[in-house]
């Protein structure tokens, strides 16, 4: 009996330990995606403003 308390109790650890780690990982892995978007959407709106500037600076040479 007490044998078999000790391996529910350890299978519902494995179990919520199995939830928290895919939990933590796909938060990891959203937080990651939206970090690069906003990186690669800044580094872009930045290219753009240097083609505009040196494209301005052709136009008026």
């Amino acid at each position: 009996m007490n044998r078999l308390l000790i391996g529910k109790k350890l299978k519902i650890k494995l179990v919520l330990a199995v939830v928290i780690s895919l939990v933590i990982s796909i938060s990891a892995l959203v937080i990651l995606q939206v970090v690069g978007e906003t990186v690669l959407d800044s580094y872009l709106s930045k290219s753009t403003f240097v083609e505009n500037r040196q494209q301005d600076a052709l136009d008026r040479f």
